[in-house]
């Protein structure tokens, strides 16, 4: 209870001619041309000054009272619910980076109503324009005005009473170089629009499409690559395509197939780090074989490299 009622042994819900009535009493009291003891002249300036405030004759204004359904109101700013959209890149375009201009709809707040839903407020008789109401000391959100304190006499026609409207809209979307499969790139506040509240975020989720020769692997990449038998045998070199440009690669005699080559550094960017392609040599054979080309390995059969003992 506010302490000037106290002074003056009132209650809170005194009326102002309790008020006056109290202090005239405790005036005749403790005035200082009447009471000559050292307490009653600081009792007289408490009397006084509780007088002023609650008659209003004070500058000094009593606290307002606390509002339990303040905190209801405050913790219900709204946030609009976010965009997730699916955008597709080609390997390419993730290991340079690229710019896209996607076209996508989202709620824009109608104009017509200001994205309330209807014309013509009006106080929601339940709740009394709280939003909320009291039940057995716990606070509820209103049922009908569902939180709002008001309801509306019309409905909104431009935008069925929703309070916002589909549009299509066009996003510039910048996706890194060395972006990783699956990323998601946030746009913050470009998403959906709410009245009264904050605006939802755009998710773009990064997917790095198939590519018809690499295989990702992280930051690596892995290619089958055929090469002759005879290359396996006696060593060789071929042209590798990589993410930018060819590399010629040397294949050692003798190569083990089942060890994959590893060219460092010309994979797949990851950030700033780049990862390596790994070869897989394949091992080609001649379908037909010519009377000369039967010959010889015949006669390579028979040499004691070629026997299996």
């Amino acid at each position: 209870m506010n302490r000037h009622y106290q002074v003056l042994g009132l209650n809170s819900n005194a009326t102002s001619d309790e008020i006056k009535k109290a202090y005239r009493k405790l005036s005749k009291i403790y005035h200082p041309d009447i009471n000559k003891s050292p307490e009653a002249e600081n009792k007289f300036k408490e009397i006084s000054e509780a007088y002023q405030v609650l008659t209003g004759k004070s500058k000094e204004t009593t606290p307002p009272p606390r509002n339990p359904f303040n905190n209801f109101k405050q913790r219900r700013q709204p946030k609009a619910k976010n965009i997730i959209y699916n955008i597709e890149v080609s390997l390419e375009e993730a290991f340079s980076g690229v710019y896209k201009n996607v076209l996508l709809k989202k709620n824009k707040i109608c104009k017509g109503c200001d994205g309330e839903g209807g014309i013509d407020k009006k106080t929601c008789n339940q709740c009394q324009g709280h939003g909320a109401v009291r039940a057995n000391n716990i606070i509820y959100m209103c049922n009908n005005c569902l939180g709002k304190g008001f309801l509306f006499l019309k409905k909104c026609g431009e935008c069925s009473s929703t309070g916002y409207k589909e549009q299509n809209t066009s996003i510039s979307l910048n996706i890194p170089k060395g972006i990783k499969n699956n990323f998601n790139l946030v746009k913050q506040s470009e998403g959906n629009e709410i009245a009264g509240g904050m605006n939802g975020d755009i998710i773009f989720n990064v997917k790095i499409k198939r590519h018809p020769l690499f295989e990702l692997a992280g930051k690596d990449l892995k290619v089958n690559k055929e090469v002759s038998i005879l290359d396996i045998f006696l060593g060789g070199e071929f042209n590798q395509k990589t993410l930018d440009g060819e590399v010629k690669v040397k294949i050692t005699k003798n190569t083990d197939t089942n060890k994959p080559l590893r060219l460092k550094g010309k994979g797949m960017l990851e950030g700033t780090v780049r990862g390596d392609l790994i070869v897989k040599l394949n091992p080609k054979f001649p379908q037909e074989l010519t009377a000369q080309e039967q010959a010889l390995l015949n006669a390579l059969r028979n040499s004691p490299n070629f026997k299996i003992l």
